[in-house]
Formats: structure tokens, C-alpha cells, sequence
């Protein structure tokens, strides 16, 4: 073909290609949709060059790369489509004519020079009033060959989440139209600006990405602008973001992806009809909202991203789904009240200086929750629960009502920061770490429940209510106030060197299915009431009643400090041990049970009156020292195994027929008198006495005792046995109460 070889109605070519004379020319005017076959030459070198005038909207599709070395030129009203992997190359000239339209799909769109983009001919002519469709299936630039003026029309027809992004500032000038089609992304930059006198198009179900610090306002300037109901936008800028004043009163969906991460606010309220969104940043709604049209949809806040509800706003609602990731944070910032909405939040924060911030439900806060300073965060009147797997930092108030605070977090945790805080019921249920506490030096709560995990409290901890220890580990501080019961039923509690203070008005339980309890220091000071133990009870510290009654129902009790009486002491049939290596002064009692000396070292004292059954010195390096001019009375056994008794100048009286047994330890008499008053037979020990008194009835043995004291015959007693040694300041004296019989007493 030496002429033209016209491509026209819906005629295809087949075979080899033709040849083409110097002169020669190729233009395609079909009737419908065309794509280049084989009448179009890998390299076509005719100088009347490649004319597209096919005009029935479908145009041309260059099937495959080629060179021309002459002119190409797309006419008014034709199309030529070219994929994304199609370049036109060539030392021609490459024209785009008014009224025609380029389709573009490579990734680097079309550019004014080099060999990147669709046409990289020598020379590139792409006039103002061309019209211009991107249409890739990757993400595209439109490139530096775009026209920076424009009367035609510029479409965004690509329809991959990534997008079309505008190279360089454009102005659309009269006559002129931008349209971003349904399912395509048109990404505007920080400083590029759509302007012009022409109009912009936001379709159904298109999307705008906005990077504008000035949100829509700055990066669309044109005088017309449609923005569909249903169209979507994305604030994906690197520095602070305003939505602006053109975002739509009514959108599809909304994203914050502002990669600063910086703050994106809202300029007015808007209403979402498919999802809200913020993948990075933070979404100030300022004093606006932006709730679900209807419900549906979904509210996603993902890791490191806030929600910052201020004014009158308020937790966006009407969304089906509603997904806080654990590292996401909501602010209720305002400087006035508020409602908490009842969510699952990552962490949950207070501000903006004042107000009161009132539970709408049950929150969970699988993160931090922080009460900023001047705030207050109030249950509400349902009394409503808070469960808090990280810290939980009160620089405010919190308003506890009846409510429960459930830490429950995997690691540690802590309480903080004003020096005295007030929760009503507190449950700690950890799976791992420990529960502490920052600068507070005092907590109050109503019930503390330890259900798992370790809760270290301040120097102070009151708790008004029960105390329960089920699992987990409680370690105390310096005083544990308790108004309630105690129950221990399988946890562990490190008394530390701290003290546990029973002060309730009632009766009060110190139980729990646990065998035993220990203490360091117990106090207990009650204005009325019993505290009564429900099992053995061991106290290494000082017990102390201040006021009102400890009642031991019968269970052991092991003293390892000092114990010291100013209420009463209900010992019934409990079984009394003095332990502990150091001096220890124990006030007056009365029991059943047998009283046992276990001292490994150190001297325990008595400083009150002691009744008891038996009696057991069994404390390898320890002393019991029976006081000053008391009375100690006991119905049981005396036995000797290890330790020392010393008499002090106290009387101890021993009523039970075996008087003593075994012969281990000492026993050192000082001034103090020993009074066997059975009434019937006894032996006394063969120990050296001060003071010995017989009284009572029965026949005394008095085998192997010495006494360089006063030998006191009283009541019907009698003697037997060998005759007891004398010191050389003895006295023998007959105080009975009956006609009395000298007997062997009397050497």
C-alpha cells in the first residue's frame, strides 16, 4: 500500500502484513471497537503516519508495542486505548488532538520525555483540550505529560485499591471535567491542587485520598465540584489534617490513614453509610459526629490510631461492628461531661481538663485506662463494671459507686498515680505478671477478690468489705485495714513485714478452706464485734487487740511476736504456741488447749494471769519466763522436753493428776512458787524449786525435789515418797485447811 490502508467498518486483518510504500499511511475509522492487528507492523515507517479516527466512543486498542517513525495522531472524537505493559515509541511525533481521548494504563501514566509511560515517541503532543482516561489495573501516576491546564475531560477509571495518583498540580478549566468513577481512587498529595474554572465529579463509589492539610478545601479548587452521597474518602496526609469544609454532610466511607501519624478533624458532622475507618492517625471528631446513617458497617480503629471524642460528641454509633484494636486509644476530650459508650476499647483515655465522664455500660479496656487530670470518671448509676488488662493511671477522680474493677491483664500492670485512690469491688485476675502500684501510698476498696495472678498494694490498703483470696498471690504492704471477712481459699498471701487490721463494727470471719493462715502482724481493733477464726492461724509479728474480741473457736494460734490485750480474747479450746527466735512479752489468756513453748531462741515473757490445760516447754534454745507476781494455772500435763521454763516471781499451779512429764530442758526457779493442787495424788517433778506448795488432797510424791524456798503444806495434802532435799534458807510451814499429820515432808 503505497496511499492509505483504511481500517473501517468492523474489517480485521489476517495473514502477513502488508507492505507499505515511503508514503504510505495507516488510520483506523471502524465502526465499533477495534484492536490492531496485523495490517499495523512492529515498526511503521510510512510518513503519512497512524491515524486513530475511529469515533464511536470504543476506539482502538494497540494490541502489542510498536514504533512509529512518523507521525501518530489520535483525531477528535477517537479513543486510543493502551495497556499497561503497551508502549508507542518512535522517532515520530505523538499527538493527542482536542476532542480526542488517550486511555492509559501504564504505571507511570504518560510523560513529557524518556522511555517510561504509554507513549514515549520522540515527540509528544497532548493537547489541553484532549480527554484522558486512566484505567490501569496497578497503581498509576498520571505522569508529567499531563496537560497542567485541561478543557477536556481527565477520568479516573482504575479501579484498584491503590489508585491513580495526580504527578503535579493540574487546573480544569472551563469546559473542562475531572471524574473519578465508581470503584476507581483518585490520590491527591500534600501540596497538589486540582484548580481551574472547569468542574470536579466524586462518583457513587468512587474514592478521593487527601493529603491536603487543608483536607478537600485545599486539594480541590475547582469552581464546580460533585461530590455523590455515596462516594468515599481517604485523609492519608503526613502532617495535621482538617476534613474541610467539602466534605459532604453524608458519605460512603470514611478512612483516616494520615501516616504522621498526625491528627485528622472533622469540620462538620458527617453521616457514614458504609464504614468509618482509621488505619493510622488519629480522628479528632472535634465537637462533630460521625455516626452510621442506619445500621450496618463497621468501626475499625487499628493498632497505634486514636479516637478523639470532644464537645458534645459523642462514641459514633449505629455500626454493627465495631473492632478497638488493643493497641488503639479513645479520648473523651472534652471539657465538660460525657458518656463512656459500653465498648471493648484498646485504651481509654480522659481529657481536656474537667467534666465528668459517666459509664453508658460495662467497658472493657484491654489496654491502659488513663483519667486525665481534672476529670472524673463515674460508674453511672447501674454501677456499671470495668475490666482493664494493662494500667490504670488516675491523675483525676474516679467515682466508683458500687461498681467492680476487674484487672485481668497477661503482664504487669499498675495503679497510679494520685497519692490516695478509692475503688469499690476490685477483682484480680491475672494469667501472668504482677499487679503494683506507682506513687499511691493508699487504696481503698469495698471487696478485693484475688481470683489469679500477684497484686502488690500500697503501704495502705483498706478494705471496707471481704477480703477473698481464691488463687493468685496477695503481697502486703505496710497495713492491710480489713471491715469484713477474710477468707483464704487456696491463694497466697505474703505477709511481708506488714499488718493486717481487723476494725470492723460486726462480726467479722478470718477463714477459708485453706488449713492454715499466716500473719505477720494481726491487729485487731474493733468498736463491737467478733473477729473469729476459721482455721489455725499462725502470726509471726505481734497480735494486738486494741478493742473488741478475737475469737479463736477452738483452732490453734502460733505466736512469733509480742501479744498484747486491751479488748478480749476468746481462746476456748485453742491450742497456744509461742514460737519465734527474739523476745517476745505475751499478755494473759485463757484456754483449754495446751500451751506450748518453741522457742528456738530469745526469751518470751508472760505479762498477764494464764490458764490453760497443758503446759509444754519444747523449744530448743528458748525460754518461757513466767512474769512478775502472776497467777498461771493449768489442768493438763507439765511436759519437759527441751528449753527452759523460768519461774520468773509468778505462781504456777498444776492441777491434773500426772503433774509432769519427761525430764528434758530446765527449769530454773528464780522467786516463783510451783503449787501442785490436784485433788488427789500427784507426783512433783524432781527439779529445784524456790517456792513449793502442796495442796489440794491426796498424797504428794515429792522424790528428788529440792526446795530453798518456803515449803508450803496446804488444804488435805499429804506426802510420800523420799524426803525432798532443803537449801539452807528453807522454811517448812503448815497452812492446811484440815487437822494435819506431819508427814514425810518433815526430816
Amino acid at each position: 500500500v503505497n496511499g492509505i490502508l483504511s481500517m473501517e467498518g468492523t474489517a480485521t486483518t489476517t495473514g502477513t502484513v502488508a507492505t507499505y510504500g515511503a508514503a504510505a499511511t495507516l488510520q483506523y475509522k471502524g465502526s465499533a471497537a477495534q484492536t490492531t492487528g496485523t495490517e499495523f507492523p512492529a515498526t511503521w515507517s510510512g510518513s503519512g503516519g497512524v491515524i486513530i479516527a475511529n469515533g464511536n466512543g470504543t476506539g482502538v486498542t494497540l494490541a502489542a508495542n510498536k514504533t512509529v517513525n512518523a507521525p501518530c495522531t489520535v483525531n477528535n472524537g477517537a479513543v486510543l486505548t493502551l495497556g499497561s505493559a503497551i508502549v508507542l515509541s518512535g522517532s515520530g511525533a505523538f499527538t493527542l488532538s482536542a476532542g480526542g481521548t488517550l486511555a492509559i494504563a501504564s504505571t507511570a501514566g504518560i510523560t513529557s520525555s524518556g522511555a517510561t509511560g504509554n507513549i514515549q515517541m520522540t515527540t509528544r503532543n497532548f493537547d489541553a483540550a484532549g480527554n484522558y482516561t486512566y484505567n490501569g489495573s496497578a497503581a498509576q501516576a498520571t505522569g508529567n505529560g499531563l496537560p497542567t491546564t485541561l478543557t477536556g475531560t481527565l477520568t479516573i477509571a482504575n479501579g484498584v485499591s491503590t489508585g491513580v495518583t495526580l504527578s503535579q498540580n493540574t487546573a480544569i478549566n472551563t469546559a473542562g471535567t475531572c471524574v473519578v468513577n465508581n470503584g476507581a481512587l483518585l490520590t491527591l498529595g500534600s501540596s497538589i491542587v486540582l484548580s481551574g474554572s472547569g468542574a470536579f465529579t466524586l462518583s457513587s463509589g468512587g474514592t478521593l485520598a487527601i493529603a491536603h492539610a487543608s483536607g478537600i478545601d485545599g486539594n480541590i479548587t475547582t469552581t464546580t465540584k460533585t461530590f455523590d452521597p455515596a462516594a468515599n474518602y481517604t485523609y492519608n496526609g503526613s502532617v495535621a489534617q482538617v476534613t474541610g469544609s467539602l466534605l459532604p454532610a453524608a458519605v460512603n466511607n470514611l478512612t483516616i490513614n494520615n501516616s504522621g501519624p498526625a491528627t485528622v478533624t472533622l469540620s462538620g458532622s458527617v453521616s457514614v453509610s458504609g464504614n468509618l475507618s482509621v488505619s493510622s492517625g488519629t480522628l479528632d471528631l472535634s465537637t462533630f459526629n460521625a455516626d452510621r446513617t442506619v445500621s450496618g458497617g463497621s468501626l475499625t480503629l487499628a493498632s497505634g490510631t486514636t479516637l478523639k471524642i470532644g464537645g458534645t460528641a459523642n462514641f459514633p454509633v449505629n455500626y454493627t461492628t465495631v473492632t478497638l484494636n488493643a493497641a488503639s486509644t479513645v479520648d473523651y476530650a472534652a471539657g465538660g461531661t460525657q458518656t463512656i459508650s459500653a465498648q471493648a476499647y484498646g485504651n481509654l483515655t480522659t481529657s481536656g481538663g474537667s467534666g465528668t465522664k459517666t459509664l453508658a455500660g460495662a467497658d472493657v479496656v484491654a489496654g491502659n485506662l488513663t483519667i486525665g487530670a481534672g476529670t472524673t470518671v463515674d460508674v453511672g448509676g447501674c454501677n456499671f463494671g470495668i475490666t482493664v488488662a494493662g494500667n490504670l493511671a488516675n491523675g483525676g477522680t474516679f467515682t466508683a459507686g458500687s461498681g467492680l474493677v476487674t484487672f485481668n491483664g497477661s503482664g504487669a500492670q499498675t495503679i497510679g498515680t494520685a497519692a490516695s485512690l478509692t475503688f469499690n469491688n476490685v477483682t484480680v485476675n491475672k494469667s501472668a505478671g504482677a499487679l503494683t502500684m506507682l506513687t499511691t501510698t493508699s487504696l481503698t476498696v469495698n471487696d478485693l477478690t484475688m481470683t489469679a495472678g500477684s497484686f502488690t498494694p500500697p503501704a495502705t490498703l483498706t478494705i471496707n468489705g471481704n477480703a477473698t483470696l481464691t488463687a493468685g498471690t496477695l503481697t502486703a504492704g505496710t497495713t492491710i485495714n480489713v471491715g469484713g471477712n477474710w477468707s483464704n481459699n487456696g491463694g497466697i498471701f505474703t505477709q511481708g513485714s506488714g499488718t493486717v487490721n481487723f476494725n470492723g463494727t460486726g462480726a467479722q470471719a478470718i477463714n477459708g478452706s485453706a488449713a492454715s493462715q499466716t500473719f505477720n502482724h494481726l491487729t485487731i481493733n474493733k468498736s463491737s464485734g467478733s473477729a473469729t477464726l476459721g482455721g489455725t492461724v499462725s502470726v509471726g509479728g505481734n497480735l494486738t487487740i486494741t478493742a473488741g474480741t478475737l475469737d479463736t473457736a477452738s483452732n490453734s494460734v502460733t505466736l512469733s511476736g509480742n501479744f498484747s490485750n486491751s479488748g478480749t480474747f476468746t481462746a476456748g479450746s485453742s491450742a497456744i504456741t509461742i514460737a519465734g527466735t527474739a523476745a517476745q512479752s505475751i499478755a494473759g489468756f485463757t484456754t483449754t488447749g495446751t500451751v506450748s513453748m518453741t522457742k528456738t531462741g530469745g526469751v518470751a515473757t508472760f505479762n498477764g494471769n494464764v490458764n490453760g490445760g497443758g503446759l509444754t516447754i519444747n523449744g530448743t534454745g528458748g525460754t518461757l519466763n513466767l512474769g512478775t507476781s502472776l497467777t498461771h494455772t493449768f489442768t493438763g500435763t507439765w511436759t519437759r522436753t527441751a528449753g527452759t521454763l523460768d519461774g520468773g516471781s509468778s505462781t504456777l499451779k498444776l492441777g491434773n493428776a500426772t503433774a509432769f512429764s519427761g525430764t528434758g530442758g530446765t527449769f530454773t526457779a528464780s522467786t516463783g512458787t510451783v503449787e501442785y493442787n490436784a485433788a488427789g495424788a500427784q507426783s512433783v517433778a524432781g527439779v529445784t524449786y524456790n517456792n513449793l506448795t502442796l495442796s489440794g488432797s491426796g498424797a504428794k510424791t515429792t522424790t528428788g525435789a529440792t526446795v530453798n524456798g518456803i515449803l508450803s503444806m496446804e488444804g488435805t495434802a499429804t506426802t510420800t515418797g523420799t524426803v525432798a532435799t532443803y537449801g539452807a534458807a528453807a522454811t517448812l510451814q503448815y497452812k492446811g485447811s484440815a487437822a494435819q499429820t506431819t508427814g514425810t515432808e518433815f526430816p
